[in-house]
């Protein structure tokens, strides 16, 4: 067996017994700072972490603690005592915390054992095992983080050079904006790693769905050729079927429906070049900011953000749609931005399960939902709604028809941001098209005909007796479209959006009206 150590020290606290079943050979240390950043993976003997600990910030991070030890166990006969494991203290301005544990753990992350550690200055005794150390997403706001190089590009300011903004005009807001042409491609960062970028937020003016799908944001790292990043720029930002609606969650956000922000990290190591397409047959008014640090290296580990864009306008009775495939790990599946525009006309489309395949799962996936309404984190149906990490901003419909009037464009999001699923080897992400429909008793020769196109899913009919109705669920066809979100170790090409097939069918329907702001902003 071999496993993981992983080590949770506390500021001037050292190991005082740490029993192992077997001998310890250290290959490796994955040090994080106080709030749970990775800020560097040495190949070290045991005994240099102490140095680690000195000279910690090695241009990543300011290293407030160490709070986490990976080695590898090879067990032999009998036990073996190691310890104390560290004596040198951390910095002496972090505050004394409780008391921690020693977890070993096997290669599946199952706890085998755990030891005991005491605080060196109260000597208190340790707290029970809480399992895996999970660090968060982002770092405590109140890190004073002088290694981080706070930079920012927009058209005031092209480079993100330092001292160079707002040159235009004499500094009186003279290049905000500028006009991208149809069929006009233009970089707006080009930046030497390494570095991550922290913030994205731009702008466009109302224009009809078609035409807002028709904009494409690509990303490329390191001097690539392909995109790392293609997908339609509303779909990046979370809103589906090129409709903007108002929303905010924990990684992206539409403002008032109209100021887009993305704050998913995107680390990049050597070089990263963010383009804007516009594929519209129209003039397209763009501003933009892109919020970024530069900063000495990266984590090893970090993984690169990839985006592509996948569309099914119809998909295949009986046939899951697939929202993201193809990617080598290893890697994590940040979330995708799912549209669908309905065309079955059964009561109810969102009944399929999303499922998750991931390293050589083949016929059954490891992770399976019950519904796309639970996927998003709601139920029974599913109405206009947003959240942290889950929510559907986007459900245009007539409403006349009360709870079961059927949508004309429905999108959401879902983020796994607390819940992460991390992949080894390979990933596959698909949703399946299932609905509920339901007929009256006198409603037979409809019922037979719907039968005969939609075969009956899941475990049949089921009758309301008490009303005479007849319920059950159906496979479908409708037009599905995602954005995935995917963290890759290494950077990798994505297919490119192909705008005629992204804007198809998505024209206005009578009830939606013109933003007044379209005609004056054109």
């Amino acid at each position: 067996m071999v496993g993981l150590v992983e080590l949770d020290l506390i500021a001037g606290g050292v190991v005082q017994e740490y029993l192992l079943p077997g001998a310890l050979d250290v290959i490796g240390a994955l040090v994080l700072d106080a709030f749970g950043r990775e800020v560097l993976t040495p190949l070290l003997d045991i005994v240099d972490v102490q140095r680690v600990v000195r000279h910690g910030s090695f241009g990543c991070s300011e290293l407030h603690q160490v709070d986490l030890l990976r080695a590898r166990v090879e067990p032999v006969s009998g036990e073996a005592e190691v310890g104390p494991v560290l004596t040198h203290p951390t910095p002496e301005h972090v505050d004394v915390e409780a008391p921690r544990h020693v977890h070993i753990v096997d290669a599946d992350r199952h706890m085998v054992h755990t030891s005991k550690f005491h605080d060196a200055q109260s000597g208190t005794a340790p707290l029970p095992a809480e399992g895996r150390y999970v660090r968060p997403m982002f770092a405590d706001p109140s890190s004073i983080d002088v290694t981080l190089d706070a930079r920012s590009i927009s058209f005031e300011n092209p480079t993100g050079a330092r001292g160079a903004g707002g040159v235009a005009a004499g500094g009186r807001k003279g290049a905000p904006s500028r006009v991208v042409a149809p069929g006009e491609r233009i970089t707006l960062a080009d930046i030497a790693g390494p570095g991550t970028i922290r913030h994205i937020w731009c702008t466009v003016p109302p224009m009809a769905p078609e035409q807002m799908r028709a904009l494409t944001v690509e990303v490329f790292y390191n001097g690539r050729d392909e995109p790392s990043i293609s997908v339609p720029l509303l779909d990046f930002f979370g809103v589906a079927c090129g409709r903007p609606r108002a929303y905010t969650s924990a990684l992206t956000s539409a403002h008032e429906g109209r100021g887009f922000n993305a704050y998913f990290p995107m680390p990049f190591h050597e070089q990263v070049r963010v383009e804007f397409v516009n594929g519209a047959a129209r003039p397209c008014v763009l501003y933009f900011q892109i919020d970024y640090t530069l900063q000495r290296s990266l984590a090893p580990d970090v993984g690169m953000l990839h985006a592509e864009f996948r569309r099914e306008n119809p998909t295949a009775l009986r046939h899951d749609f697939t929202i993201t495939d193809g990617w080598h790990g290893p890697g994590r599946f940040l979330g995708c931005v799912v549209g669908v525009r309905p065309i079955d006309a059964g009561s109810w489309y969102g009944e399929g399960e999303v499922k998750v395949y991931r390293d050589g799962d083949e016929a059954l996936p490891t992770i399976c939902g019950t519904g796309l309404e639970d996927y998003v984190g709601s139920a029974w149906g599913m109405g206009a709604h947003h959240g942290l990490y889950a929510g559907a901003p986007l459900v245009a419909g007539n409403a006349d028809g009360g709870m079961l009037a059927l949508a004309d464009f429905v999108g959401f999001y879902r983020w796994h941001v607390p819940d992460p699923i991390v992949f080894h080897d390979g990933l596959r992400v698909t949703i399946q098209q299932i609905g509920m429909h339901a007929f009256g008793p006198d409603d037979l020769d409809a019922r037979d005909g719907y039968v005969a196109t939609n075969p009956i899913a899941g475990n049949g009919w089921h009758p309301r007796r008490e009303r005479g109705a007849w319920v059950g669920l159906f496979e479908r066809v409708d037009d599905y479209s995602a954005a995935a979100f995917v963290y890759l170790r290494d950077a990798q090409a994505v297919r490119r959006v192909e705008v005629a097939h992204a804007t198809a069918d998505l024209a206005r329907r009578d009830y939606e009206r013109p933003d007044p702001m379209e005609a004056f902003l054109r």
